[in-house]
This record gives structure tokens, sequence and C-alpha cells, in this order.
């Protein structure tokens, strides 16, 4: 999408270079939260024992064979401007070699019945909604109606920052897809940084790291409701409410600060890298 509107191509390595900090901090605070708010002292300075598991490679990391898809998958994903393939297409090819006679650890059969399809048919149902609300004009309307009136205000860079971060945190409650919140938000989001004077791809990544937040409701976040059936003794609407409480205030600070300070510098170090690649003119 923004690609489209500004002719402006994001490789999966600048999103490793943007997404990996924010995402390590943010995930080092939240497990803090989770630990402080639902775990005792006691529980807390308990060792964690990690169950003896039997697997099809034996023991030691070197014989686990998903290890070494998961990290091939991984590098053919970093390697996608020299291979070209698509990045949905090494994912596939990962998980058909998991499924292998003595490589994975499952059966294809066994994998298939133990899918959660109701999952899978709720995300393809929200994937055709984003599309529909493209095909109905539907975001463009959203976009006259949201950034017409806005434009005439004078946001500054901050307020903006800020304005998308909270749109952003609480979208989740009122459209439960993440690929839905993209589509619908982000068109304005990036019409209205060209008002602002803000770089379109800060604009971007404030919007896509706010719609990551979806802890409120199970039914907000497909992680969310399939851990929610795991287990009687887990958490519930209660436990979900309190805990984002917590972590929207602290993940709207978090990337207002990155905004702020560290994406720019990021950007920044990345056009200094690739000025100096050799052999370009």
């Amino acid at each position: 999408m923004v690609g489209r509107l500004w002719g402006v191509k994001v490789s999966y390595l600048e999103w490793i270079a943007f997404g990996l900090p924010f995402a390590a901090v943010s995930t080092f605070l939240s497990v803090e939260c989770l630990l402080r708010l639902f775990l005792s002292p006691v529980e807390r300075r308990m060792t964690l024992l990690q169950p003896t598991t039997v697997t099809s490679g034996g023991a030691g990391l070197a014989r686990q064979p998903i290890l070494w898809i998961a990290g091939g998958v991984v590098i053919a994903w970093l390697t996608e401007p020299v291979h070209g393939l698509d990045a949905t297409v090494i994912a596939l090819g990962g998980a058909l070699l998991a499924t292998l006679p003595g490589v994975g650890s499952v059966a294809f059969g066994d994998a298939i019945k133990s899918a959660e399809w109701k999952l899978l048919l709720f995300l393809a149902a929200t994937i055709c909604l984003a599309d529909g609300l493209t095909a109905s004009g539907l975001n463009r309307w959203l976009i006259e109606t949201t950034v017409d009136p806005l434009r005439g205000t004078g946001l500054g860079p901050l307020a903006l920052i800020s304005l998308l971060a909270l749109l952003g945190l609480f979208s989740h409650l009122v459209i439960h897809s993440r690929t839905a919140r993209v589509s619908v938000l982000l068109p304005p989001a990036l019409m209205l940084a060209s008002t602002a004077r803000l770089d379109p791809l800060l604009a971007m990544f404030v919007l896509v790291s706010a719609t990551g937040f979806c802890q409120t409701l199970a039914i907000c976040a497909k992680p969310v409701a399939l851990f929610a059936g795991v287990d009687e003794e887990g958490y519930g609407p209660k436990d979900l409410a309190l805990l984002s409480s917590i972590l929207l205030p602290m993940q709207f600070i978090l990337i207002v600060v990155f905004a702020v300070a560290v994406w720019p510098a990021t950007g920044a170090l990345l056009n200094t890298l690739h000025l100096q690649l050799p052999g370009e003119p």
C-alpha cells in the first residue's frame, strides 16, 4: 500500500531493522507487566523446568529438524531480493517440509486435523472484508470524512504521531482484524502525514505498531482467542481488561518515543549504509 501510494518499497530487512528493536523492548516490558500482575513474588522466583518431550529428531538442538526448517525459512525471507520468491510461497514450503515423513515432528494428516479451522476461516473472512472495504469505496469515504476536516487544523508532527498511535491502539475494539484495521486506517494516515510534513514511512510504522495491540478482548486477536481456550484455568475477560489497562498506555508512550527518537535515527543509518554500498554510482 505504501508502494502504491508513495512509490516506496520496504524490504524484509528494513522491516526487521525498524521493527525488531520495538518488538524486543515491547515484549520485555509486556512480560514484566504479566509477571507482576498475575504472579506472586514466590511464583516469580520459581525455577522454570523445561518439560521433556520426545521428538523424531532425538535430543539436542542439532537433531531438531523443525529448527533447521524454521531457520531456513527466515533466511529465505531475508534473501528475498536475491531469489525473488514470495514470502508466502516460502512459508508454505517450510510448512510442507515440516510434515514430511522422517523430517517433521507431525504427519500431514495429523496437522490438518489439529488445525484451528474456525480461526483460519475467520482470518480468510477478514481478508475478504479488507478487500471489500477497498472495492466498495468505504475506505475512500472514510478518508474524505476524516482527513479533510483534519487538514485545516494545522497538526504538527508530534500531534499527528500521537493521534495515529491512539487511533491504532483503540481500533481493535471496533475492527477485529489487523488486516482490516490497516487497510482502513493507513491511507488517511499517509495523507495526513503529507499535510503535517511527517515522513510517510514513519507514519506507517506508527500506525502498524499501534494496530498490533489487541489484547482487550479475546475476539480482538486470533492468538488471544486460540490460547484462551487451551486451559480452563487460563485467562478470562477480567484478566484481559486488567492487562490492557496497563499495556495500552505503556504501548502509546513506547510508540511515541520510537517515532520521535529511534525510527528517524534508524532511517538515517540505513540511508547512510545504502549510500556506501560498493559498486553503486
